[in-house]
């Protein structure tokens, strides 16, 4: 995914921006200028939060003014969203996203937005936060990029398995198999008055479930062109 064009009007510090990052963008200015309230409006939008009215503060809206509307769009260089935006003055569904069509993506939730997440590293530096396995984190999203690597690789992934499947053999002990049987019997006696038969599996890995294989709507995924978010950006595409 990549973040094509920032709208933001009316959010802390900022009355109105619009600008279009680059591969590399690197805000510049003073101290106070607002950088990291572009950022965190960003964050807003594609952080680990969902963004709601109700946990804004006065300090949120720009002048501490609640009648100035918030308004924050993002376009998207993504196969099925080409923008998110966040919008105070609708009186409901104050986030939306938009397909590449431009149609508002309806039943749009937290799991479909965890598929464009935000890594922000904010001025804290929190290692701990950033080495979590959390699609928010760096660390997270890495690991999510080496997983997909691994599992688009074929014949190495087979390989993979068949090595793990072993190492299961190996693990089996004599202790392992009485501890194994030892809970089975221990579920099984408290159980015992209903219909159900105890069964365990103790696996070495556990892989990340890959979202196609939930059947979810991203599963659906359409292969048509980016059509861009505006006139500007359009305009700009061509010139480039």
């Amino acid at each position: 995914m990549k973040i094509t064009r920032v709208q933001i009007a009316n959010w802390r510090s900022i009355k109105d921006v619009d600008f279009y990052p680059e591969d590399i963008c690197i805000l510049v200015g003073a101290n106070n200028a607002g950088k990291t309230n572009i950022m965190s409006a960003i964050n807003l939008l594609l952080g680990e939060r969902w963004p709601m009215p109700a946990n804004l503060e006065d300090s949120d809206f720009y002048d501490r003014d609640r009648n100035n509307h918030i308004r924050i769009r993002l376009c998207l260089e993504h196969p099925l969203v080409s923008a998110i935006e966040f919008d105070t003055s609708k009186s409901q569904y104050v986030l939306t996203a938009f397909d590449n069509q431009g149609r508002a993506i309806r039943g749009f939730n937290n799991y479909q937005r965890a598929e464009i997440a935000f890594a922000y590293v904010d001025a804290g530096r929190n290692f701990e936060k950033q080495f979590s396995t959390s699609r928010w984190s760096i660390f997270g999203q890495a690991i999510r990029h080496l997983h997909q690597t691994l599992k688009d690789s074929g014949e190495r992934l087979h390989k993979l398995r068949e090595t793990l499947e072993t190492a299961h053999s190996l693990l089996q002990t004599d202790q392992y198999k009485a501890f194994e049987q030892e809970l089975k019997n221990a579920f099984a006696a408290q159980l015992k008055t209903a219909r159900y038969d105890v069964s365990f599996e103790f696996r070495t890995l556990t892989e990340i479930i890959d979202s196609c294989d939930r059947r979810s709507w991203w599963a659906q995924a359409l292969e048509r062109p980016i059509t861009g978010c505006g006139s500007q950006q359009s305009h700009r595409a061509g010139d480039g």
